[in-house]
């Protein structure tokens, strides 16, 4: 049997160092309410990013820097790593600006 992946439009950020600073108020309200943490280190007393966590259902999923963190349109989030994006979503223009 064959499947298709249906289309849907998502949103989607790209994990950057600066992520806790740049993030859109989708990501931003789910890291208030713990459901993706900023992974961090401490190293020559500076902190740094690394990545992200989501967390979904009992399970969590790691995002490293330059990987994307996708919200679909249930707004459920997932990690996509970045050799992948490219592959899976193409950029959309919303004929309704």
């Amino acid at each position: 049997m064959k499947y298709r992946r249906k289309t849907q439009i998502v949103e989607a950020v790209q994990v950057t160092k600066d992520i806790d600073r740049m993030a859109p108020d989708w990501l931003a309200e789910k890291m208030n309410k713990g459901s993706v943490t900023i992974d961090r280190c401490i190293r020559d007393g500076i902190e740094t990013i690394y990545g992200c966590t989501v967390y979904f259902c009992g399970s969590r999923q790691k995002a490293k820097i330059g990987d994307y963190i996708v919200r679909d349109e249930q707004e459920i989030l997932t990690t996509v790593r970045k050799k992948d994006f490219s592959k899976l979503y193409e950029k959309w223009e919303d004929d309704k600006k």
